[in-house]
């Protein structure tokens, strides 16, 4: 698959209202019907104002070369940023990547999943990681391809795994 000419910018708050629009359709798709629109923005904003976040936005390449202000963003990325004492450095955790169901096909993932690893070496991040589920199997095939690797490190015999406990 040709890869199609697109921009990726970092979203600021003056992006809000399309990335809300982004988190919205990524909710639909995953059929998320605990969060209320307003959590969603208000989270965005305090998101959008953390410098150890950063969420990446996808448009469409215009004729002109110039984005216009309401184009329509096809796809997202989240990022964090955090320091890790055993990397000693930075790690990125990629938190979300979306891409809106009529523009899927197209290599916007791929594309935007070398943004990400670009924009963590650019801040010297040491690792990036992330989680998916198992059965997402076009995900795990994009992650594998873009070099990440989804065998659990061993330690002691055991393998790592992914816990957390909602409170």
């Amino acid at each position: 698959m040709a890869a199609v000419n697109v921009d990726i910018q970092i979203a600021t708050p003056a992006d809000l209202a399309g990335l809300m629009s982004l988190v919205m359709a990524f909710k639909e798709h995953l059929r998320i019907s605990s969060l209320a629109k307003e959590d969603i923005r208000s989270g965005l904003q305090i998101l959008l104002a953390d410098p150890m976040c950063e969420f990446l936005m996808v448009f469409d390449r215009p004729a002109d070369s110039d984005i216009s202000t309401s184009a329509t963003p096809l796809a997202y990325a989240q990022i964090r940023y955090s320091y890790s004492l055993w990397s000693v450095g930075l790690e990125a955790q990629l938190e979300d990547i979306f891409v809106r169901s009529e523009a899927r096909g197209r290599g916007l993932g791929s594309q935007l999943l070398t943004f990400v690893v670009e924009r963590a070496r650019q801040r010297q991040c040491r690792l990036v990681v992330l989680n998916t589920n198992e059965n997402n199997i076009a995900a795990l095939n994009l992650y594998a391809q873009k070099g990440f690797s989804s065998q659990p490190a061993q330690w002691r015999g055991g393998h790592q795994r992914w816990l957390e406990k909602i409170l």
